[in-house]
């Protein structure tokens, strides 16, 4: 049972700036480094306004997080509604994430890394996403990217993080930006908008290429838009393209993600399937 804390149970440590960030026009969020019983969590405030729908978004979320247990996704411990507030406190996870730490040398991963680190990330990567297929009913991410895998600044310990988008399987959400089109599934712009747990398996092989090559699946460098970046990621999708650096992984890797690009929704790899594989590779 996750507990509901007031709000006089937690002190904003004011070292700590907090960051907002808005999901859409019906609510948007702070996040704060904070105190509670003598523990540093992550406390995201939530701004929900009094829409139906995005009173069902908290909710669903809530609901989701409950179900949630496995040392390789952050941890949400406690929660408070308040108003048109909702207070998540998840547990606090000094880390970066991959995208940061593929570009910058603060941490054990990046693009020069020896193959059994990035070994390592992936196969605990793969361990939370079968986790999450494999509940009853199935939990799908929806938004597995590099900004939600994070890699703990010391030691060596990955988790799968922000289930804002994450919902039961009769659910999905289009992606609202190109960096995050990158790594979402042909199945998304389709007339049928397939729902399965298949598009995150696709999902999970875009940032398993990036995290052996460092380079986005599709190239959108020569596209100063926006929009012209989501258009071009879409035409490489409708015409069945695979994510262009697939064939500069090791031999061994290359066979195994290649598995989580087959178009065919029935034949592409499961996530107990594709973490056995992958648990093969040398760490």
């Amino acid at each position: 049972m996750i507990p509901f804390i007031n709000k006089n149970m937690y002190q904003i440590c004011e070292s700590e700036e907090g960051q907002k960030i808005r999901f859409n026009s019906d609510y948007y969020c702070d996040i704060s480094k904070e105190n509670w019983n003598g523990t540093h969590v992550l406390i995201r405030k939530t701004y929900v306004l009094s829409s139906a729908k995005s009173k069902s978004c908290m909710e669903e979320e809530l609901t989701q997080n409950y179900r949630i247990r496995h040392p390789n996704i952050v941890l949400l411990l406690a929660f408070n509604i308040f108003e048109n507030n909702v207070l998540f406190l998840y547990e606090y996870f000094d880390a970066y994430n991959l995208e940061y730490m593929m570009f910058n040398d603060t941490g054990i991963v990046n693009v020069d890394s020896e193959i059994k680190v990035k070994n390592k990330v992936a196969s605990d990567l793969t361990k939370a996403v079968t986790y999450l297929h494999n509940l009853n009913p199935p939990i799908i991410h929806s938004d597995i990217n590099p900004t939600n895998v994070l890699i703990s600044k010391s030691g060596f310990i990955v988790k799968l993080c922000d289930f804002g988008t994450a919902r039961n399987s009769d659910y999905y959400q289009k992606p609202f930006n190109s960096k995050q089109m990158q790594f979402q599934s042909p199945e998304k712009f389709n007339d049928k908008n397939d729902k399965s747990r298949a598009s995150d398996i696709w999902s999970l092989g875009c940032v398993l290429v990036f995290l052996y090559t460092g380079v986005y699946p599709f190239r959108t460098m020569l596209c100063k838009l926006e929009k012209q970046k989501m258009v071009v990621i879409e035409d490489n999708l409708k015409l069945k393209k695979l994510p262009q650096n697939l064939e500069h992984l090791p031999q061994p890797q290359q066979d195994i993600i290649a598995k989580c690009f087959i178009y065919d929704l029935k034949l592409r790899i499961d996530s107990l399937e594709l973490m056995a594989l992958i648990e093969k590779l040398e760490i």
